[in-house]
């Protein structure tokens, strides 16, 4: 994904594997990432907070990590249109 998304990462990676929401959120908020998840809880801090940052949603059910890059690779067009517009903090991807 890194070839599709640079500077993308991965909660792991930044060490907050065992944060909240609101610590990954603030997170995002500040380093300029977009938040992609399949928890929807983030839509809640997404009503609540605003944006940034945007997410993208993973509607996608019980599926494996290879189904989720798929999908990510499949939408990069939207994933991508959605970023550039400031009118839009949420894209679900299916």
């Amino acid at each position: 994904l890194q070839e599709l998304f640079p500077g993308s990462t991965h909660v792991v990676l930044a060490g907050l594997e065992h944060a909240s929401d609101k610590i990954v959120w603030d997170f995002a908020r500040s380093g300029g990432f977009t938040i992609v998840t399949k928890d929807d809880d983030f839509l809640g801090l997404l009503s609540v907070l605003g944006y940034p940052p945007k997410v993208v949603l993973l509607a996608l059910g019980n599926s494996t990590n290879e189904q989720n890059i798929d999908a990510l690779i499949r939408s990069r067009t939207e994933i991508e249109s959605m970023l550039s517009r400031d009118d839009i903090g949420l894209v679900e991807v299916y």
